[in-house]
């Protein structure tokens, strides 16, 4: 574990993706703590030409991975199109399909 839990877990879920990768999620009582008061806000405007606008007047730009993406996922299902069933290279090939479906 990369750190400690504040209590004991009270109920444990370890789920298994299709591309090998295994999470674990457990739910843990704790006592929050409220954040102190502060006079500083900052405003958000979510656009169309731009994905946010702060307050600040900076900008920031939509990501667009999703186009990339999609055309090397369309390379990806090719290539496994034409592996043959029950061959290792074809394991290999619906690895990274999964793991490309995962990522978008």
């Amino acid at each position: 574990m990369s750190r400690k839990l504040p209590s004991e877990p009270s109920f444990l879920t370890i789920i298994g993706d299709s591309d090998n990768r295994y999470f674990a999620s457990f739910v843990v009582e704790i006592n929050p703590e409220p954040l102190p008061k502060t006079d500083n806000s900052i405003a958000i405007d979510l656009g169309i030409s731009t994905f946010v606008t702060l307050s600040s007047r900076d900008k920031i730009d939509a990501p667009k991975p999703l186009k990339n993406n999609l055309k090397k996922l369309a390379k990806f299902q090719r290539k496994f199109a034409k592996t043959e069933p029950g061959s290792k290279r074809r394991e290999k090939a619906r690895l990274r399909v999964a793991k490309l479906h995962a990522q978008i």
